[in-house]
């Protein structure tokens, strides 16, 4: 497992076998002392009825049930129920080791999550040799044959280019853009958490963003420095995360996943479990179908490690003030050029102090002086993205979207466009998207294991629709390797990190490829060639 130490801002790496020494698979429940409540109503009470011996425990909703995969003396175990209160019918997880053979990385700790697809999932931390300071995430998907694996075979995240190949304590949470989120901590003299975004709904992430719970340029000390990090999208709107400073946890709201601000809250402290030499670590965030707040969190004393427990909290929002929710459309907010043949993407967010209830979008054909076209209604809390179906043959000129949200107490609140979006007819849109790579050009080298920012322009006359890069080695005669794909129509640039097996060459370009919702296609490469070189 990995864990943010309070000793000088290292991050200590240690095995699960030698953490977990002499653990049984429960232990008694713990006593807790108190309840928390803050000036903004959130609460948060221990579960004086649960425990489990062992420590790192990461869960998620992921097959009607919340799955809680905790590390333990015999390996990690899994124990799934609809309430989160299994704490005794550990599962164990079938050929685990076999399937990270010939990585060079050992597996340790396991984040369950569900695909949009239905797949369950397993995003899993691989540790690198001791002494290499290395890190990757895997994921895992389940095969429906009880047996779980690696998918893609290489990992899908190795960090960004400040992260120096590694990674610690991932966890991976729904975004409001209906992309996938990755907050860690890397290793360095200023490991704050740092997030990272997929495209390809967990094939690939990459670096995004350094400083969500802005501590970073600050001097880091075990009180200031925000490590374990773990961040939830909540079902009526909003994210709540979870830190740990100097073994004390902390709580965050956000709006957008990406910036989050302190809640009002006493520190939860390990003395609520009787023992003022006691911490938490490795905080863990899920919510139950009924909308319940579960946090798993280790206990224990990481100057005697041991005895740690894997202990529970429900965490209970604020209730409803009457105060109306809030709406904001992200897309289209005005300016896209858009036909009519395609399903109009809507993206969101909303948030409410208790949660939403019911979602609508309609379309207006009048600049937003009405909206008269229903796209859907009844959407769940949940919802943040939606792909419309057009009416047959629609032209305007003038078009904008409205989201209603609605919260439990029938209040209301919404948003539209900003300015008004053209739909038309495919037939009038037979222009290919002009792009123009600008990074790597031509000149540079590039290292095997290393990373490199690829920088380009794609426009069209309409719309955009998607994006993908490939990798030539042969000097532009074949583009074999597929470096992305599926990125959004504004990406303009991707951190490539190169394999660490690729082989070296003199003569490597990278082409983009640029789709618009027409189907035309354009595409550019390299003016020149770039160097390869094989890692050290």
């Amino acid at each position: 497992m990995v864990r943010a130490s309070l000793c000088g801002g290292l991050l200590l790496v240690l095995s699960w076998f030698v953490f977990f020494a002499a653990h049984s698979t429960t232990v008694p429940p713990v006593q807790a002392k108190a309840q928390f409540q803050t000036a903004a109503g959130w609460k948060v009470t221990p579960d004086t009825n649960f425990a489990v011996s062992g420590q790192t425990p990461n869960a998620g909703w992921v097959d009607n049930q919340v799955w809680l995969i905790v590390g333990t003396n015999q390996g990690p175990r899994l124990f799934r129920s609809a309430d989160g209160t299994n704490q005794t019918q550990g599962e164990t997880f079938t050929g685990l080791g076999a399937e990270f053979e010939g990585t060079n990385f050992v597996p340790t700790e396991m984040v369950p999550r569900e695909a949009k697809d239905g797949t369950n999932e397993i995003y899993v931390l691989g540790l690198g040799k001791p002494g290499t300071n290395s890190g990757v995430v895997f994921r895992m998907r389940d095969t429906g044959q009880g047996k779980f694996v690696r998918s893609p075979k290489e990992s899908v995240f190795q960090g960004g280019p400040a992260d120096k190949s590694f990674i610690g304590v991932p966890d991976v949470f729904q975004r409001t853009d209906g992309n996938l989120g990755m907050v860690y901590v890397a290793l360095g003299g200023a490991h704050n958490a740092n997030l990272a975004v997929s495209t390809d709904q967990g094939a690939t992430f990459q670096f995004e963003y350094d400083n969500p719970f802005k501590d970073k340029g600050i001097p880091l000390t075990a009180e200031t420095n925000n490590v374990d990090p773990t961040i939830l999208k909540l079902a009526q709107g909003g994210f709540l995360a979870v830190t740990m400073r100097a073994t004390r946890l902390y709580l965050f709201t956000s709006q957008d996943g990406r910036d989050f601000t302190p809640v009002n809250l006493t520190p939860l402290e390990g003395s609520l479990f009787g023992s003022t030499n006691l911490g938490f670590f490795d905080p863990t965030l899920v919510q139950t179908a009924d909308g319940r707040i579960l946090m798993y969190a280790t206990l224990g004393d990481f100057r005697a490690p041991g005895n740690e427990k894997v202990v529970r909290f429900v965490i209970t929002p604020p209730t409803d003030t009457n105060a109306a929710p809030q709406a904001t459309l992200i897309s289209p907010n005005g300016g896209e050029k858009l036909v009519n043949t395609a399903p109009l993407s809507i993206k969101w967010a909303a948030r409410d102090d208790v949660g939403i209830a019911s979602q609508q979008l309609d379309l207006s054909t009048d600049g937003g002086n009405s909206f008269s076209l229903p796209l859907a209604s009844g959407l769940a809390g949940a919802v943040t993205d939606f792909q419309a179906i057009l009416p047959t043959g629609l032209v305007t000129t003038r078009a904008r979207v409205k989201v209603t949200v609605q919260d439990a107490s029938g209040l209301t609140g919404f948003d539209s466009s900003d300015q008004d979006f053209s739909i038309q007819s495919p037939a009038t849109d037979t222009t290919a998207p002009v792009v123009r790579v600008l990074a790597p050009n031509g000149g540079e080298t590039l290292k095997a294991g290393g990373s490199f920012r690829i920088v380009w322009q794609s426009t069209d006359e309409t719309a955009l629709g998607s994006q993908e890069i490939r990798l030539s080695a042969d000097g532009g005669a074949t583009f074999t390797t597929l470096v992305a794909t599926g990125l959004l129509a504004d990406t303009k640039e991707f951190v490539f990190v190169v394999p660490a097996n690729q082989p070296k060459t003199k003569a490597g370009k990278i082409r983009v490829i640029a789709t618009d919702k027409a189907g035309n296609q354009g595409q550019d490469d390299s003016d020149a060639v770039f160097r390869v070189k094989k890692s050290k």
